[in-house]
């Protein structure tokens, strides 16, 4: 991979390609897909997906709705997610990307809820600075000074150190969530519209909206959100159609 010289503030945007992509002679790839077909009872779950009639959010939503109120069945498949992504474990393909953004000082956004992007070596850094019990291994650091909520961890990060300024160094976000924080995993299309109108509070904020105020003011200065608009992304394995 290049990274154009050019570009300021260059940030990778990571999406469940590099899963699926074969792991050298080791075949295992961890689909989206096929995590969906093992929870559903839907007939032809797959043939469902692969036509794309319906989106993956829209799917998930499907399946919350069948048998029971949506409530109810929206809160039982999230854990069962988390259970099932929990099981997808770091490889070398993961490796070589982080590797890669460590060495140039690149931020990486993801739209994953797992951690098959964090090495034995970096989820120990992670773990030192965070200082939680070997149980809490898989907490992200924050932003000081920054708010804090498990359904918006917009400011939460893994990274080898602690960061100043989320645009210009190394650490991995998560714009979906992170399955330690199940409440923060947007899954269901009720979730991204949830994210849009919590999106919209930090572009519009009326006293710290991002363009009524200095840059480094705004109060969404040092989220993912601050790289996802301000710097140059480079798309990785993120079906956009």
């Amino acid at each position: 991979m290049r990274i154009n010289k050019k570009d300021n503030k260059p940030a990778i945007l990571l999406g469940n390609g590099l899963n699926n992509y074969p792991n050298g002679s080791n075949q295992n790839s961890y689909s989206w897909k096929d995590l969906l077909c093992n929870l559903s009872t839907v007939k032809n779950t797959e043939q469902i997906l692969k036509s794309n009639d319906l989106s993956y959010p829209e799917f998930f939503d499907t399946l919350c709705f069948l048998n029971g109120k949506y409530i109810d069945k929206y809160k039982t498949l999230k854990p069962e997610i988390v259970k099932k992504i929990r099981e997808w474990k770091n490889q070398d393909k993961h490796n070589k990307l982080v590797d890669f953004a460590r060495k140039n000082n690149i931020p990486i956004i993801t739209t994953n809820y797992d951690t098959t992007l964090l090495s034995d070596e970096l989820l120990k850094a992670n773990k030192k600075i965070t200082k939680r019990s070997k149980s809490e291994m898989y907490a992200p650091q924050k932003i000081e000074k920054k708010p804090f909520t498990d359904f918006y961890p917009w400011f939460s990060y893994y990274s080898d150190k602690k960061i100043k300024d989320a645009t210009k160094e190394f650490a991995i976000w998560q714009m979906h969530g992170f399955w330690f924080y199940k409440r923060s995993l947007s899954i269901g299309a009720s979730d991204y519209a949830s994210n849009i109108f919590q999106m919209k509070r930090y572009i519009y904020n009326d006293k710290n909206r991002l363009y009524n105020t200095d840059y480094e003011n705004w109060i969404g200065r040092n989220s993912w959100l601050d790289i996802f608009l301000n710097n140059d992304l480079y798309i990785i394995g993120l079906t956009l159609d």
